[in-house]
């Protein structure tokens, strides 16, 4: 029997800037920002905005965890062809 090949993680990075003099956390895909960590007092509090299309960042326990998902955003688009 041949060995079973692991399946390869991206490098993911938890990051924390200073922007206007306020702190932002970013997730970090191979050092492309991916998502943000939405300001309180927003519309986005404790939420994560996307950066990049195709990828989604939840929270799963904050902040000892998150989910991060890819999606390829070209099997989601719809048919541009009518019907005959």
């Amino acid at each position: 029997m041949g060995k079973r090949k692991r399946k390869q993680h991206p490098e993911l990075h938890i990051i924390c800037r200073e922007e206007n003099g306020e702190p932002v956390i970013y997730i970090e895909l191979e050092g492309k920002p991916i998502a943000k960590r939405g300001k309180p007092g927003t519309a986005y509090h404790k939420q994560w905005i996307p950066l990049a299309l195709g990828w989604t960042v939840r929270d799963h326990n904050y902040p000892h965890g998150i989910e991060v998902e890819y999606q390829d955003p070209a099997e989601h688009r719809p048919n541009p062809q009518l019907p005959a």
